[in-house]
């Protein structure tokens, strides 16, 4: 296959583009030059015809006053002393050939006329003509022609010697370019080289050769620069991957294990013949197990609006200690049954700061229950509140398992535990810490983590600026989620029969009635014939989802004053429901609690907003 111009080696093409540079020039130098030659030769051997003409004529002027054809004859004799002159003719008075140059019997022979007086180049033959005078009397003419050997042989000689230099040329300009591909090509060609290694074997580690400092060794700089960059970001994508897979195993891990007890517990429960304890034992393992994976999939979530930017937080005063307190109470169970001692040193009057109250809660529960988690049987868990000129300090001290130095950077990343092997110690996902980190971050303040080695235990320190002085804390109103509904009708539209069934147990349950449609034309038929104080639309139903149902009834909804709740195992979609109309959001998996102070909030806000943060 022929190879165009542009596909060569760039060897080829440099050595091409020399080659060519020179050989315009030289031809067109040389052009110039022996053009200039055959020129100035030409036109010398014009002027000695002319003069040589001029001085014949002179001569013989007098013998053709006299007569005197021998004497001119003799006269043009002398013109065989010039080999650039073939022929002379001496033509008299009445035209008639007087003398001539070479005398026959000679082939060249002169005319039988005169030619007229002048200068003329016929068939290559120069032809001078001048008047043969004496005392301003004209007494013949004289022709002389010449030939321009003298000019070919000397403007040939000239060429011979402009092919020599230009052959000299080339082998010098051949020369120089394969010198020039020493300090051009090669390091191009290394260059390319180097990349082609790169993309072949996948190896970053490799580097071109800076061999000077001009543009390419400029370039060659930017490309070892380049591949650097691509070598870490390779290793930041292979350790990601890989954390990826190890994040995949634990969630799948994490997620099984609480279904397992769950279905396990379900299958025992069905068979029957079970004493009241192991029903009770049953029943509290199964609420236990499907909490833990509620939790797993509500971190999964947080993590998820955190890295859209879609999390909100809601802004108002806290008395930090009072979040303490509660975490403190929470994890008490937990601590008592590992033996674990609580210390706690919280200030006389309140922590005040500006923030999320749940999401405060869920900093200190986080890394109270962490502390707990990795502390052995018999430790102890300090959990600390200092007040600075600016600021309140969270601090949990734990006597546990510590964290090894090398881990330490990265006790906050996502997804990142310090043994994340199956036969790790401890559950989890590894999303607390980063949760409590990003939420730390989103309240204006940080968190630190210190360690003295491994089984030495860890500190977190949350730190939290102060709340202005001049706003006071409002009094929070604890919810009520055991509250009944008595008196209340709620409608829930679920496609699932399974999510149908139990929501309306659960309504039921805190004393209200359930009324339940399978999809979204069967609630437009109960909607128009019944009155609800709450209705629950899934958002994800075939044919007619929750957001068109809500369109469809938004008038008899708004006429009858009645709360649209949203409710979805879909992350993301509380933002979505927020901005259809939806006065409240119900997150899938939910309990009792959650749903009973979902629809009596949202009954009693109906009118005066949602409940949307």
């Amino acid at each position: 296959m022929t190879l165009s111009f542009r596909d060569r080696p760039i060897v080829w093409k440099l050595m091409a583009v020399a080659l060519a540079t020179v050989l315009i020039a030289l031809v067109v130098s040389t052009s110039v030059s022996l053009w200039t030659t055959y020129s100035t030769l030409r036109s010398g051997v014009e002027n000695d015809l002319e003069g040589q003409a001029g001085i014949i004529a002179e001569n013989t002027s007098s013998t053709l006053a006299f007569d005197d054809p021998v004497l001119a004859n003799e006269t043009l004799r002398t013109l065989r002393l010039m080999p650039s002159v073939d022929l002379g003719c001496l033509y008299g008075a009445d035209g008639k050939l007087f003398a001539s140059f070479p005398q026959p019997p000679i082939h060249d022979h002169c005319d039988d006329k005169p030619p007229p007086i002048g200068k003329s180049v016929v068939n290559g033959k120069l032809h001078v003509t001048v008047a043969v005078t004496q005392k301003e009397r004209q007494l013949g003419v004289f022709a002389l022609r010449g030939n321009l050997s003298r000019v070919r042989d000397q403007f040939q000689a000239q060429v011979f010697a402009a092919f020599v230099g230009m052959i000299l040329a080339v082998g010098a300009a051949v020369l120089l370019s394969l010198r020039l591909q020493r300090l051009i090509a090669r390091p191009i060609v290394e260059l390319s080289s180097t990349a082609h290694s790169i993309a072949r074997a996948g190896d970053y580690t490799l580097r071109a050769t800076k061999a000077n400092d001009d543009e390419i060794g400029r370039l060659v700089v930017a490309f070892n620069t380049m591949v650097a960059e691509v070598e870490r970001r390779d290793e930041q994508l292979r350790g990601a991957n890989r954390l990826k897979d190890e994040f995949l195993a634990t969630l799948s891990h994490e997620l099984r294990t609480p279904l397992n007890a769950v279905f396990g517990w379900i299958q025992i429960l069905r068979a029957g013949g079970t004493s009241s304890e192991t029903v009770a034992r049953a029943y509290e393992s199964i609420d236990r197990n499907a909490r833990a994976q509620a939790t797993l999939i509500e971190d999964l979530l947080d993590i998820s609006r955190i890295v859209t930017g879609k999390l909100r937080l809601r802004s108002e005063p806290v008395d930090l200690k009072t979040i303490a307190e509660n975490a403190l109470e929470v994890a008490k169970p937990g601590a008592e049954a590992k033996r674990i001692a609580l210390n706690r040193q919280l200030p006389d009057g309140p922590a005040e700061i500006v923030g999320d109250p749940d999401r405060l809660q869920q900093i200190a529960w986080n890394l109270l229950s962490n502390a707990v988690k990795f502390t052995p049987a018999g430790g102890a868990v300090d959990v600390s509140l200092v007040g600075g000129e600016r600021d309140w300090k969270l601090i949990v001290r734990d006597t546990g398992s510590g964290i090894d130095p090398a881990f330490l950077p990265h006790v906050f990343d996502r997804f990142r535990q310090a043994d994340g092997s199956i036969t790790r110690r401890h559950g989890g996902l590894g999303l607390g810490l980063a949760i409590v980190h990003e939420l730390t971050e989103l309240h204006g303040g940080r968190i630190e983590a210190a360690s003295a080695g491994l089984n030495r235990g860890a500190t977190f320190t949350a730190t939290f600026p102060r709340m202005a002085a001049t706003a006071p804390i409002a009094a929070r109103v604890a919810p009520q989620p055991h509250r009944e509904l008595e008196g209340y009708t709620v409608l829930v539209v679920d496609d699932d029969a399974d999510a149908r069934e139990v929501t309306a147990a659960a309504v039921q349950s805190a004393g209200g009635v359930a009324v339940t449609a399978p999809s979204g034309a069967a609630a437009i038929d109960a909607l128009a014939s019944h009155t609800f104080d709450a209705a629950l639309f899934d958002l994800a139903m075939p044919q007619m989802d929750g957001f068109e149902l809500l369109r469809h009834t938004r008038i008899i909804l708004d006429a009858t004053k009645t709360p649209a709740i949203a409710v979805s195992a879909h992350a993301g979609a509380e933002e979505q429901a927020r901005q259809a109309g939806f006065q409240a959001f119900i997150a899938k998996p939910y309990d009792l609690d959650t749903l009973v102070s979902g629809i009596l909030q949202a009954k009693e806000q109906k009118g005066t907003g949602s409940l949307f943060t």
